[in-house]
């Protein structure tokens, strides 16, 4: 069969196109005015792209860009690894060393030290009376070994309370560790008494401190000292509050009790 032509061809409806601005082709502008195909542009960006980046990060991956002789570096390309490094200024860190107690071996021993930059302050310094698996030792007291060798830093030696696991070593090493000694009223003169056993001489300076007055001294470039008084069975017993110039406050307690009353009917600021 023949194909069969139509008389009369009917025209677009007018009506049903979109009225309005032509729509563009793409969000971009500079793409809209030209006549370049859409794909080729993209492959262009891309490469360009590319470029970029392989140039940006040529020193990261040391691609050689530059082989010359005359470049500086022996016909080599310069990359970061090769640029020398600054070194580091050592920072001063705070340290807060126990240097016995703790229960390292019962109850008793118990020193601390505070250290920052070129300031020492020592906190405590008591013996512990072993048992009898220590026959023949009558007392056992800390290492000092590390506070000897930096014993020009030492600005102050604090005592807490006037027991003997506190301040019974003292008498035997405050010759090697000379500084000033730092306590409340009762304290300080039970450390008194127990230097009149020490055999080496030496008598260090006494500064008594009263927690009622919240009296502060300082010690060094780097610390402030402060006693704070806490219920315990001797009387003056304080806890320490240490400030640090960078506006650190580090708490000591010492020993806390719980105990309402004292020889003094003093209580607790802690």
């Amino acid at each position: 069969m023949g194909q069969r032509r139509l008389s009369n061809a009917q025209g677009d409806d007018q009506n049903k196109r979109p009225q309005g601005p032509p729509r563009p082709k793409s969000t971009n502008t500079v793409l809209n005015s030209t006549t370049t195909r859409k794909g080729e542009v993209f492959r262009a960006q891309r490469r360009t792209s590319e470029n970029v980046n392989a140039r940006a990060s040529q020193h990261m991956v040391n691609v050689p860009v530059n082989k010359s002789i005359y470049n500086g570096y022996g016909g080599r390309q310069f990359s970061l690894a090769e640029q020398p490094k600054r070194a580091r200024t050592p920072r001063p860190t705070l340290k807060i060393m126990p240097v016995g107690g703790l229960g390292e071996m019962g109850i008793g021993k118990n020193m601390m030290a505070i250290e920052y930059d070129n300031d020492i302050i020592v906190i405590d310094c008591g013996f512990l009376f072993p048992g009898s698996d220590y026959p023949g030792i009558n007392y056992i007291t800390p290492d000092i070994t590390y506070l000897e060798e930096n014993k020009h830093k030492i600005r102050g030696q604090v005592f807490t309370h006037g027991h003997l696991d506190h301040i019974g070593a003292y008498r035997h090493m405050a010759h090697r560790i000379p500084a000033p000694v730092y306590a409340s009223k009762f304290t300080l003169g039970m450390v008194q008494r127990t230097m009149e056993e020490a055999t080496s001489g030496y008598e260090p300076q006494y500064n008594e401190l009263n927690p009622d007055l919240h009296e502060r001294v300082q010690l060094g470039d780097s610390f402030s000292i402060e006693l704070v008084r806490v219920n315990h069975s001797i009387p003056d017993a304080t806890a320490l509050s240490v400030r640090h110039s960078a506006s650190w406050l580090i708490p000591v307690t010492g020993v806390l009790k719980t105990i309402q009353s004292t020889a003094r009917n003093l209580t607790s600021n802690a």
